[in-house]
């Protein structure tokens, strides 16, 4: 024997299938991001900053808006500033900054603004830092 369904019980049972795979994933989703975040917070305040780095971009490619911010500047000031592990990439930084600033980052919209003025190609923070002194008029450092 065959079971037919009406047209509206397909119907309720097709937006049941859909909606229920939407709503767990929101669950599923949204925990471990913020669990990656407060882990990267941890790492970074210990001076972890590689370890850091790699749970701040796993947020960030999840659009996370405030790891989007870090990663961009990890990326703009580089070994320097956070050691070997991370590595000074200007692209990389002009890209995760104007995701940030696109979330609403102003930091980072600012900053990306600042690299495009100073015409930053190499993550050359000198004269991003420069540039910025000057536009407050600040000494340059």
């Amino acid at each position: 024997m065959q079971t037919r369904f009406s047209p509206m019980m397909l119907s309720l049972l097709v937006c049941l299938l859909l909606s229920a795979p939407l709503a767990r994933a929101d669950d599923t989703y949204v925990a471990p991001v913020q669990e990656a975040w407060r882990e990267a917070l941890v790492q970074y305040s210990e001076g972890r900053h590689a370890e850091a780095f790699g749970n701040f971009f796993w947020a960030a490619i999840r659009d996370h808006a405030q790891a989007q911010e870090i990663v961009g500047m990890m990326y703009l000031l580089g070994p320097e500033v956070y050691g070997p592990g991370v590595r000074r990439d200007a692209r990389e930084a002009a890209f995760w900054l104007s995701e940030a600033g696109g979330r609403g980052r102003e930091t980072a919209r600012y900053v990306r603004c600042l690299m495009d003025l100073a015409g930053v190609r190499e993550g050359s923070l000198r004269r991003v830092v420069r540039f910025a002194c000057a536009e407050i008029g600040e000494p340059g450092r």
